[in-house]
């Protein structure tokens, strides 16, 4: 047996040294488990970023879906009341939807700690809350002034008819809600209105069109000057013949039909017959309607299943859209003057002489200055101007805005049978031009006579024409 013996000091050392290499060990352990619950936590905070990020961008798309359909169907509710509204004689109110902002927010927060137990087990707990959040801003602002004056009282222009026609509604569908007088390539004026002696040839006439879109035999055509004309197998009949309501009278006529319950029908009149919308009306909120609004405590809606009256909707809501935008070329404007600011130059208007334009806008033109002239009987405008052997027009690029159509023999007599200027470009200097030009070809030789509308008894004395109390008429009757 070999007996090793150590001195004290030796084992002193020995003792130190393991005890601090015990030291050694545990702060190894804890920076090590310290280190740990760090990365944990940045760990999972990074994996909440990530994971919320997938999220926000979820819904963000989900918002766009949500905000879309939001919008449309509180556009789609205005219109439904609005119609209720003027069932009841009520003036609609329509509001706009503006700018569309939203603001979204993110905040993340992550923690860790450890605990350590008895042996080489510790447990470790990683917490975090990721918080994401929207707030939409819709502005709406009422439709006023210029801007509902052009949406709902103007007349819908024919070139509007013709691209809703173009675009694949039914002519029967237009013509039902948006032709108030058609007049025929004859000359008759046939009117939609149900009393009108010319009611039963009106719908004879679009029974006609529907026929022919049945066969694919009608068609609309753009022509040269802008405006459209109406393709009818063989036949050809210019839009302009076709007298459009604006959209608050197609609304009142559609609104007429809608049913109202007992307690209310001292509130308006009784509803006239129509089929093109058919308004519900019940005590409790419907559970079928595609749409439904509250009014006077009882519910209003269209049904789900009703295919008409949705196509009715839908067209009332794309005309107002479309009519909200820009006037088309041609079409009517409100007469009242542009400051005086605003107004063409001289040099942007053009004048000619025996330019003859067409009936249809000689005929929007006569519409716009408010004389009254056979605007919608288009061949009898048009024999007004074979006729005349004197004719002075204006021009704003090809846009006629002014006319001077006169009959004489360049030796005795004039007589200036229209002297008409554009709503717009009224109180412009153009009558004045238009004037000044025919004096001017008749020669001082020859009297000039003209038969003033009551309108413009003082604007005549201005240029330099004189009252007479001599003059006799025998008046048309036709």
């Amino acid at each position: 047996m070999k007996i090793s013996a150590h001195s004290p000091a030796s084992d002193s050392a020995a003792s130190s040294t393991s005890s601090h290499r015990t030291h050694v060990d545990r702060r190894a352990i804890r920076v090590s488990r310290a280190a740990t619950v760090t990365a944990l936590a940045l760990f999972g905070a990074a994996g909440l970023v990530g994971g919320g990020c997938h999220f926000a961008k979820q819904t963000l798309r989900a918002d766009f879906t949500d905000f879309n359909t939001i919008i449309q169907r509180s556009q789609n509710e205005q219109m439904l009341l609005n119609l209720v509204r003027m069932r009841f004689r009520e003036a609609p109110l329509f509001l706009q939807a503006g700018s569309l902002t939203a603001s979204y927010e993110n905040t993340v927060s992550a923690g860790a700690d450890a605990t350590a137990q008895q042996g080489d087990q510790s447990l470790i707990g990683v917490t975090g809350t990721y918080t994401f959040s929207s707030k939409p801003t819709i502005a709406y602002t009422p439709v006023e002034g210029q801007q509902y004056v052009q949406q709902l009282m103007i007349e819908i222009p024919p070139q509007h008819f013709g691209m809703l026609f173009r675009a694949g509604w039914p002519v029967k569908k237009l013509c039902d809600l948006l032709v108030e007088s058609v007049t025929t390539p004859g000359g008759e004026v046939l009117s939609a209105r149900a009393k009108s002696p010319t009611h039963r040839e009106f719908k004879e006439f679009v029974e006609t069109l529907v026929a022919a879109e049945a066969v694919g035999r009608l068609s609309v055509a753009k022509r040269p000057d802008g405006g459209f004309d109406l393709k009818v197998e063989d036949k050809t009949i210019p839009l302009e013949n076709f007298r459009l309501r604006s959209l608050f009278s197609a609304m009142f006529e559609a609104a007429e039909s809608i049913d109202v319950p007992e307690p209310q029908r001292a509130w308006t009149t009784a509803p006239s017959p129509g089929d093109e919308i058919d308004v519900r009306v019940s005590a409790k909120p419907p559970i079928d309607a595609i749409i439904a609004v509250e009014y006077g405590g009882w519910h209003y809606s269209i049904a789900n299943d009703d295919i008409r009256s949705k196509d009715t909707l839908a067209l009332f809501m794309q005309l107002a859209r479309i009519q909200s935008g820009a006037p088309a070329p041609g079409s009517q404007r409100p007469t009242a003057p542009p400051p005086r600011h605003m107004r063409p130059t001289a040099s942007e208007i053009t004048y000619r002489r025996d330019a003859r334009p067409d009936a249809a806008a000689v005929a929007r033109l006569f519409e716009s200055s408010g004389i009254r002239r056979p605007v919608h009987d288009l061949p009898r405008i048009e024999r007004m101007l074979a006729e005349a052997n004197l004719v002075f027009t204006a021009w704003r690029g090809d846009e006629l805005v002014g006319i001077a159509r006169s009959l004489t023999d360049f030796a005795w007599c004039c007589y200036l049978a229209d002297l008409a200027v554009a709503g717009d470009m009224q109180r412009a200097g153009v009558g004045r031009e238009l004037l000044r030009r025919t004096l001017e070809a008749i020669g001082p030789g020859c009297a000039l006579v003209l038969n003033s509308a009551p309108d413009a008894l003082e604007y005549y004395p201005k240029v330099g024409l004189e009252k007479l109390d001599t003059a006799f008429i025998r008046r048309r009757t036709q």
